[in-house]
């Protein structure tokens, strides 16, 4: 995904426009995950079983389904919500990791108006 609005979701088979709801789970402080809220995404739909990686620890985790989202483009969307959130990524996201993962729970989809 190029940029926040470059790969449009009825453009890209599979891609959905996604809003998160809930405090995700992950390894980042509560406070830092809840700025996550109300940020609206690009994503893939991730099917479970796909093991999912701790990023604090290098750990493989199961995997819970959900979305799959550009990490560079996901810290855009979250700067809106908090510089304080987004910093905190920047600084413990590996540089080599290119995505981030949202559970079904967390997000819905955005329906989109056919072109």
């Amino acid at each position: 995904m190029a940029s926040p609005e470059g790969i449009r979701p009825n453009e890209v088979p599979g891609v959905v426009r996604i809003r998160i709801t809930q405090i995700p789970d992950g390894p980042a402080p509560e406070e830092i995950r809840s700025s996550w809220v109300g940020a609206e995404l690009n994503a893939l739909r991730l099917p479970p079983g796909i093991p999912e990686i701790d990023f604090t620890s290098g750990r493989t985790v199961p995997g819970r389904g959900g979305y799959i989202v550009d990490a560079t483009n996901a810290l855009l969307a979250l700067e809106k919500n908090s510089d304080v959130a987004a910093a905190w990524f920047r600084l413990n996201l590996p540089p080599d990791m290119p995505s981030l993962t949202f559970g079904l729970g967390e997000a819905e989809i955005i329906p989109q108006e056919k072109t």
